[in-house]
């Protein structure tokens, strides 16, 4: 008797640990409220909610075919799990409110009219190697999601945006392959302390990531290429503070990176090629860009250029970057972008009598830079402020001048080494500029080691104008009431100093 009463407790034993992990089967709508695990059987049309905390829900193949609504709804659930299957035609996919520490894993979500999966005030939220394709958009973001992950996804033929974020915090964006959406790629909105990392977005119609009013956000190690209309990535409506490091923006039809309206964003590492320009600060102020290479970018006109700052695109820093073989020039400061540093840059290789640096903004600092072999001048201070100073540069083989000053006064150039120019050395094209020029090797240039029109004033002394073809120097007109150096040309000024007169 006590054996088979033993036995019988171990069949019931073993009977309900088998009742309480095999899943309960869904067969149809329905609304779960008993934590535990569930399978859904057969594909369903319709919804099913979620209205308990800790359920696992495995769709085990089978797809929920929307009616009208989610077809996956919770509110205010913690521990919750999606796996496994297809969710098509809803309205979202998968809608959840206030919820915390959802898990949504190996799911296609295909043709839902408003979101693959829309998530509203929501705390650890983790969407993984899931595939969202032809939806309105892919995922949603809103009202104070914080600390959701979303990752290794696949994204293509969105109607609208892959990823849509907005007024949301501390999320991490990773690792996912996006292509081909309606409008962009990533929409950040209102949001910040967001990580944006190791993403693949192509082909989007308009930018790749776009940010709006969005700060302290980091965008690292993104491709973001082959956009139809814009740009590869746009930070725009006071998008502050935030760092963008080793991106890859290529082949974009406007900009590789544009920043419009706004400030103290650091650019470092980042690749943007074969775009209308490379970088493009525009009303964009104190930002930091350091390190980056913008290479042949091909716009025509004012684009074309590795880097443009244009509409009071003021105290920038430009450090360390590699501009060459752009169209219409490396590096263009336009009028009224002022008080920049231009700092250990390569501008080369401009074609199409293009020039390595140009700037037309007063207070530009260029100093420790190469501007060589370009097909217009090396360096270009046409600012009708002035006070361009110009140190420590290396302007060789131009086609044009090396540095031609054709504006401004109080501008200087010092410690330079201009030589093989097929122009002049230096050359104050333009009546009213001043320079003053001192310690620079102006040698075996095509024209002249200095040439100045009449109008212009120049100080120059301790200078060397060597093997000039035409001379060493080409003082013309007496207005400018400037004195040939006498003796020979090819020597340094000694300790003379040459004055503009009054």
């Amino acid at each position: 008797m006590k054996k088979s009463l033993h036995i019988f407790f171990i069949v019931v034993f073993f009977t309900l640990k088998l009742c309480a992990t095999n899943p309960i089967a869904i067969m149809a709508p329905v609304t779960i409220s008993t934590p535990g695990n569930y399978s859904l059987a057969v594909d369903i049309t319709g919804q099913i909610t979620i209205a308990a905390d800790n359920v696992t829900l495995d769709l085990d193949g089978n797809m929920i075919q929307g009616e009208g609504g989610p077809a996956i709804s919770m509110t205010g659930q913690a521990g919750i799990t999606i796996k496994n299957g297809f969710i098509k035609g809803a309205t979202n996919g998968v809608f959840l409110s206030t919820c915390s520490d959802v898990k949504i894993e190996q799911v296609t979500f295909s043709d839902n009219t408003l979101n693959g999966v829309s998530a509203s005030t929501n705390i650890g939220l983790c969407i993984t190697d899931c595939v969202f394709h032809n939806n309105t958009n892919g995922v949603s973001f809103s009202f104070f999601s914080r600390n959701c992950l979303v990752a290794h996804n696949k994204f293509y033929d969105q109607d609208v945006n892959h990823l849509e974020m907005s007024s949301s915090l501390y999320n991490v964006i990773k690792n996912n392959e996006c292509s081909g959406a309606g409008s962009y790629g990533f929409f950040v909105v209102n949001s910040s302390n967001n990580v944006i990392e190791g993403n693949m977005v192509n082909q989007s119609e308009n930018s790749g990531i776009r940010l709006n009013a969005s700060f302290n956000n980091i965008l690292r190690s993104n491709q973001s290429n082959n956009s139809v209309n814009e740009h590869g990535i746009f930070l725009t409506a006071a998008s502050n503070n935030n760092l963008l490091d080793g991106n890859l923006a290529n082949q974009n039809a406007l900009d590789g990176i544009n920043i419009l309206n706004s400030q103290n964003n650091e650019l470092c590492n980042n690749s943007c090629n074969q775009n209308q320009n490379g970088l493009v600060l525009d009303t964009a102020s104190n930002n930091l860009v350091v390190k980056n290479s913008f290479l042949e970018n091909i716009g025509v006109g004012t684009d074309g250029k590795g880097i443009l700052l244009n509409n009071s695109a003021t105290f920038n820093i430009l450090d360390g970057n590699i501009c060459n073989n752009n169209n219409t020039g490396g590096i263009s400061i336009l009028a009224n972008s002022t008080d920049i540093t231009i700092k250990n840059c390569i501008a080369n290789n401009s074609p199409n009598s293009s020039s390595g640096i140009f700037v037309e903004g007063e207070r530009t600092l260029i100093t420790y830079c190469v501007c060589n072999l370009n097909g217009g001048n090396g360096i270009v201070c046409a600012a009708s402020g002035g006070n361009v100073f110009v140190s420590y540069c290396s302007c060789e083989s131009n086609d044009g001048d090396a540095i031609r000053v054709s504006a401004g006064t109080n501008n200087s150039v010092h410690y330079c080494k201009c030589e093989g120019n097929s122009g002049s050395g230096l050359n104050l094209s333009s009546a009213g500029a001043s320079v003053c020029a001192g310690f620079n090797q102006f040698n075996a240039n095509g024209l002249f080691g200095i040439l100045t029109v009449g109008g212009s004033a120049l100080d120059y002394y301790y200078n060397t104008t060597c093997g000039n073809s035409s001379a060493s120097y080409s003082i013309n007109g007496s207005s400018n009431g400037v004195v040939q150096i006498p003796g020979d040309a090819c020597q340094a000024s000694s300790n003379l100093k040459m004055t503009s007169s009054s």
